[in-house]
């Protein structure tokens, strides 16, 4: 009575450890080659309705824009926001950022009522 935890404990590992199903390459490579075509179609059949949107729409293919660049230029960024409200509390308050900055200054002294 005491060997049988510890044989189904063995059993159950020994039939964990067998090998998995597994997919043969064939099969794999049959099932890349339907997505393959698939993807094809797909493609072709989406150049047909771009070919005859553009021959509806002359701007279509015109406003397409592939790649856009942009030259940036080093500037500075001010960002001034104020806040009204109410704050009462007996401890500590703790106030987090919701964006990172650089806080310059704090106009509230300890002890200020706000």
């Amino acid at each position: 009575m005491k060997f049988l935890p510890l044989t189904t404990l063995l059993l159950l590992l020994a039939f964990s450890c067998g090998q998995g199903t597994q997919m043969d390459t064939q099969t794999l490579a049959q099932e890349k080659d339907s997505l393959k075509s698939l993807v094809n179609e797909y493609n072709a059949r989406i150049a047909e309705i771009n070919k005859l949107i553009a021959e509806e729409d002359e701007g279509f293919e015109k406003n397409l824009t592939l790649v856009e660049t942009l030259v940036a230029m080093p500037q500075r960024f001010d960002h001034y926001f104020k806040i009204y409200g109410e704050v009462e509390t007996n401890k500590n308050v703790l106030l987090y950022p919701e964006s990172q900055g650089i806080l310059n200054a704090i106009s509230v002294t300890e002890g200020q009522q706000v």
